[in-house]
């Protein structure tokens, strides 16, 4: 029986030694975390840190982390459970969780909070909430699986719950105290910045950086909330709201208008206290309606500018930023930031009448600039293709036309022949003459002010070429007096780059280029008119070139192929245009105006014939090699063929 005691009492005391060991180890660890967690990390540091400690000095066999983001609360490190990615939707009643329980969570105390999946997917014996200055930043599951924690285990956890919430705290309020220093920081910029702004505000000669460097001034200088700027506007009779400043909405977008009542606007003066009633009574009689147009900028003072006892603008201040009352020594520095900023207002007024006067000068002398190198360009032009293109490409690239055309008339059918266009269909090759259009034969302009009046001086489909492009319309007429005066064409302008269309200097710059390109125009078509009665005679020309190419194709064995068409199967007095054919074949001969004929050595050239001539045309290929084998056998097939 002395052994079986004796070996009890060893047994006890080896027993009484580890679990002291333990202890030891567990309180020397939370010494450790308590040193650890009184430094400064960022928040991913802490939140590793704290499952690292909690699962070292616990010991548990399941354990998971989930830290609040945004609108969740998102598993961030687990060990033990089977669930990895995993998020529980924030709601505001888990703040209550800590204000109701404190220390340990048990499973009862969250049941009305987490739902019955969270318990099944993370059992645990106890949670260890993570606290951010009374906010459930986060929590921590933790759980034995074939043991229960004991007395000591609640006892660190409860230590580390109070270490976490401290360090949390600690990093939220290291980061409140940064960013009031910040903002102190700015304040003192502000006001350095300020004081030197003023005085920059008489060389400021903008007007809407003016505005926004006064409404700064005055806001950065009393630490208004919210601070508006007006303005008398003499077009309208108004006080117009020119700029304002929300501290607490940067956006915020006002249109406001006060028009003075002319029996009670001497009432003005430089500074109005809002809060007593006969000030505000007396400020708000200056305007009609004034109360309900002004009841959302929170005004506590008004600032007057005046000159000569006028009330010419007035700028209004909102509570202050820190809450506190403003300070009556305040308001001589603002009366003198209000005299320097209409001073600086007049001058910047002045200055933009000059600019503008001196930019009204340059466009003039820019126009001149610009016409004259068009006429430079007229005379570089070679035929009517290269003159109408040169002079639609400087109305679009020197003077903004962005839809236009430039069109020549047919006093045969009695219509605009489109020749060039900036932004319309393609499909429109002319404009029929109706009644409205009858002027220009007249040598008048036409000016259509508005998208209807387009609409109805032009048919449907003619409008539906112009693709919506129109504001309006200018059409000036190309015209020379000749014993009478005679449509050589029109420029026809559907939209001008930021300019209105019947504006003077349009009209002037479009008739001045219609009466430079007018006597180039009928040269060309006097031209033409010559050259149509001299031109060579094609069948000689084909049938030469055709007899020294059969040559060429017998000693270098090329594919020669003859293409026969037919324009027509009427007889008509209109001469074939071979201009798009002439581009891709350099052999083309219009022998009358029915038949045309190709010699070419491409292996497929109907493909791009049909192409461009469309349907309206018949075609025949013939091969040299086989279809015939030298000029006589050619010659025979349209003696015996006529087809």
């Amino acid at each position: 029986m002395a052994y079986e005691e004796m070996l009890y009492n060893i047994l006890e005391h080896h027993r009484k030694s580890e679990d002291i060991s333990k202890k030891v180890y567990r309180y020397t660890g939370l010494i450790h975390a308590i040193e650890f967690f009184s430094q400064k990390f960022n928040l991913n540091h802490l939140e590793k840190y704290i499952y690292e400690f909690t699962n070292e000095l616990l010991l548990p066999d399941q354990i998971a982390v989930f830290i609040k983001d945004q609108n969740k609360y998102i598993l961030m490190q687990s060990s033990g459970y089977t669930k990895k990615d995993y998020t529980i939707d924030y709601s505001s009643s888990y703040d209550e969780i800590i204000k109701y329980y404190s220390g340990l969570l048990k499973e009862d105390n969250l049941r009305e909070h987490f739902k019955k999946v969270v318990f099944n997917d993370f059992p645990f014996q106890f949670c260890i909430p993570l606290i951010m200055d009374l906010e459930l930043y986060g929590f921590i599951f933790v759980n034995k699986i074939n043991d229960s924690f004991c007395e000591d285990d609640e006892i660190i956890a409860n230590a580390l719950m109070n270490l976490y919430s401290t360090s949390l705290a600690n990093y939220k309020y290291y980061k409140d105290l940064e960013n009031v220093s910040r903002q102190l920081n700015e304040k003192v910029f502000n006001l350095f910045a300020m004081n030197h702004s003023s005085k920059a505000l008489l060389s400021q000669l903008d007007l809407d950086t003016l505005y926004k460097l006064s409404i700064s001034a005055f806001a950065e200088l009393t630490q208004s909330s919210f601070t508006a700027f007006f303005l008398y506007d003499p077009i309208s009779n108004s006080y117009k709201l020119v700029s304002l400043k929300d501290v607490y909405n940067h956006d915020l977008i006002m249109f406001i208008n006060l028009f003075p009542n002319e029996k009670t606007r001497s009432k003005s003066r430089v500074l109005t206290d809002m809060s007593d009633k006969t000030q505000s009574d007396d400020f708000y009689d200056i305007f009609e309606n004034s109360r309900e147009l002004l009841k959302d900028l929170k005004i506590c003072y008004v600032v007057s500018l005046l000159k000569k006892n006028d009330l010419v603008g007035f700028v209004t201040l909102g509570p202050k930023v820190n809450g506190y009352k403003y300070d009556k020594s305040i308001f001589e520095l603002i009366e003198s930031l209000a005299s320097s900023i209409y001073i600086a207002i007049n001058n910047a007024k002045n200055f933009k009448k000059i600019n503008m006067q001196k930019k009204i000068i340059n466009n003039k002398l820019t126009r001149i600039v610009k016409l004259n190198q068009l006429m430079k360009n007229i005379n570089t032009a070679s035929n009517m293709e290269q003159l109408i293109e040169l002079t639609l490409s400087t109305l679009n690239i020197y003077f903004g036309v962005t839809s236009g055309f430039i069109g020549l008339y047919d006093n045969d059918i009695d219509v605009i022949n489109i020749m060039e266009s900036i932004n319309i269909s393609e499909s429109l090759k002319y404009i029929p003459f109706s009644r409205d259009l009858l002027v220009l034969k007249l040598g008048e302009k036409i000016i259509l002010n508005s998208e209807a009046d387009v609409e109805n001086v032009f048919s449907t489909k003619v409008v539906s070429s112009f693709n919506n492009t129109y504001s309006g319309g200018l059409f000036v007429p190309i015209f020379v007096e000749d014993n009478e005066l005679k449509l050589l064409g029109v420029i026809g302008i559907l939209a001008i780059k930021d300019k209105i269309l019947g504006d003077e200097e349009n009209i002037i710059t479009m008739e001045s280029i219609a009466n430079h390109i007018a006597p180039v125009m009928y040269q060309f078509i006097t031209l033409n008119k010559v050259v149509e009665q001299y031109k060579p005679d094609y069948q000689v020309l084909f049938l030469e070139d055709l007899k020294y190419d059969i040559i060429e194709a017998e000693d270098f064995y090329l594919e020669l192929k003859v293409i026969h068409i037919v324009i027509d199967r009427k007889f008509t007095f209109t001469k074939p245009n071979i201009g798009s054919l002439s581009k891709r074949f350099k052999k083309v001969y219009p022998v009358d105006n029915m038949n045309i004929f190709v010699i070419t050595i491409e292996k497929e050239p109907l493909k791009d014939i049909e192409q461009i001539l469309g349907r309206n045309s018949y075609c025949k290929q013939y091969d040299y090699g086989k279809d015939f084998k030298d000029f006589d056998q050619f010659m025979a097939i349209y003696s015996n063929d006529k087809n």
